[in-house]
């Protein structure tokens, strides 16, 4: 297995923690409305500048997985799909167990991702399973081919999927037709080495700020105005100017030189994060909950960046339970999980 690149690693981890501040603003404080908007417009810049500057989250772990290539085989598949349900099934059962929620089909449905709410868990096994194809097909294109295939996606997504949303099947970006974008764009970012990739990681980092700075700009004017729909574009994942900004950001960190096994070992376990809070029972009853008590007090955004940081510390402490319980059921015998052939597929 390749030696994973820690700076890399580092910003897997950070995209995960705007993860959390994403699900802590908006999704759990609520979108001001446009006479609160009027009356305190710091405040709602300052919540709009949040919403925007950590929305690269999801894009940006992503492309991480389309930098260094899925390795589409049965063990990682199956190994995702445990992590996922000793998430969702461990927290189902403990909270069975003190007798905060009882059994219900709804419940079980949702242990086992059967229905619509939690998206990302399912839309990235989707793309997890197509990776072989995605990346037979980079093996096997040229520059060029990829290069046009790129341009058009991204026309073809932005009319249809960000300016009109006219196209279900891309929701804003919220699918795995707009992940299939986001990997095709990292392999290529990896593999051509294209003279506007090659800017300082500074000046990156740079355009990153001034595009969240525009675009929290313009979702402050949204909503100030009333505008949701409009707000919903600018925020949307598969806008290319957030898709802009979550790339620099990427090329930024993979400019930095850094060697770290705790990076590297955090970061193994910080998809746990996502699993852990988003999980239905979590974020509707307790992060929620916790998040809008914490804003009532003098000083609550420190709280919240304090609370944030100890979802983010137990998510990984709880994965090494999953990481030791995986190792002791399925890895204890050799040559347990053999590559299915259609599915194996080597990363560059």
């Amino acid at each position: 297995m390749k030696q994973r690149l820690s700076n890399i690693e580092l910003l897997r981890i950070v995209a995960m923690f705007f993860v959390l501040v994403r699900h802590a603003n908006f999704y759990a404080l609520g979108m001001p409305t446009p006479i609160e908007a009027q009356a305190n417009p710091s405040q709602t810049f300052l919540m709009s500048f949040l919403e925007i500057f950590a929305g690269v989250g999801v894009n940006v772990f992503v492309l991480i997985s389309g930098y260094f290539g899925i390795r589409g085989n049965n063990k990682g598949l199956f190994k995702f799909i445990y992590q996922c349900l000793f998430f969702s099934c461990g927290i189902y059962l403990l909270l069975l167990s003190t007798g905060i929620i009882n059994i219900s089909f709804l419940g079980l449905a949702e242990c086992f991702y059967l229905r619509k709410i939690n998206w990302f868990p399912k839309a990235y096994l989707c793309l997890y399973i197509l990776s072989p194809i995605l990346n037979s097909f980079v093996e096997h294109s040229s520059e060029r081919q990829l290069r046009v295939v790129l341009i058009n996606y991204f026309i073809f997504q932005t009319i249809f999927g960000c300016i009109s949303d006219s196209t279900t099947f891309i929701s804003f970006g919220y699918s795995t037709v707009s992940f299939i974008g986001l990997y095709l764009l990292a392999r290529y970012v990896r593999l051509y080495s294209n003279e506007i990739f090659r800017l300082s990681k500074n000046i990156d980092f740079c355009i990153y700020c001034l595009i969240s700075l525009m675009l929290s700009y313009l979702a402050y004017e949204a909503i100030s105005h009333g505008a949701l729909s409009v707000f919903y574009r600018i925020n949307a994942y598969c806008n290319p100017l957030v898709i802009m900004s979550s790339l620099c950001l990427f090329l930024c960190f993979s400019k930095i030189n850094i060697k770290s096994r705790g990076i590297n070992k955090i970061a193994a376990s910080s998809f746990a994060v996502y699993l852990l809070h988003s999980n239905p029972n979590v974020i509707e009853r307790f992060y929620i909950y916790i998040i809008q008590e914490l804003s009532k007090l003098w000083g609550g955004i420190f709280y919240i960046f304090i609370f944030l940081i100890g979802v983010y510390i137990l998510a990984i402490m709880i994965d090494q339970m999953r990481i030791f319980s995986w190792n002791k059921l399925f890895m204890t015998h050799n040559g347990l999980f053999r590559p299915i052939p259609y599915l194996t597929a080597v990363s560059a």
